[in-house]
């Protein structure tokens, strides 16, 4: 359909990059997660210290004080 909009992923290279900088230990599974924004894809890290939220943000909408607020949100809820 010419008017579909295309959720976008994270290409498993964009997450090995990522994961060079964090010490999760072995990862055993890594999931696409659905919901929210189409614009802001998200996988979910299954790993030997715990599962995890990797989500790629807009570039206007990454500054820090809505990323911390956004942890803070889904400590509180158990998502994580």
């Amino acid at each position: 359909m010419p008017n579909e909009v295309r959720a976008q992923s994270i290409a498993l290279d964009e997450v090995n990059e990522v994961l060079k900088y964090w010490d999760i230990g072995l990862v055993s599974k890594i999931e696409s997660m659905r919901g929210g924004s189409r614009q802001s894809p998200k996988v979910c890290i299954v790993a030997e210290r715990g599962t995890f939220v990797l989500k790629r943000r807009p570039i206007h909408k990454a500054d820090s004080e809505r990323i911390l607020f956004a942890h803070q949100v889904m400590l509180a809820a158990g998502a994580v």
